[in-house]
């Protein structure tokens, strides 16, 4: 988690942590950094979508 926080620009792995167990939303941008980093759509990533590439 650390590593994944610092990537996308985070300061702690415990957001990461707080995202995953739905204690705090992610903002626009964080959830556009993770769909970058992982090379997904925006779409798959929230699951609005099966499909994962990005157009």
């Amino acid at each position: 988690m650390q590593k994944l926080a610092e990537e996308i620009g985070l300061k702690n792995k415990g957001t990461i942590g707080q995202f995953e167990t739905e204690i705090t939303a992610p903002s626009a941008d964080t959830l556009i950094r993770l769909a970058d980093y992982f090379n997904v759509s925006l779409d798959y990533l929230v699951g609005r979508s099966n499909n994962s590439m990005r157009r």
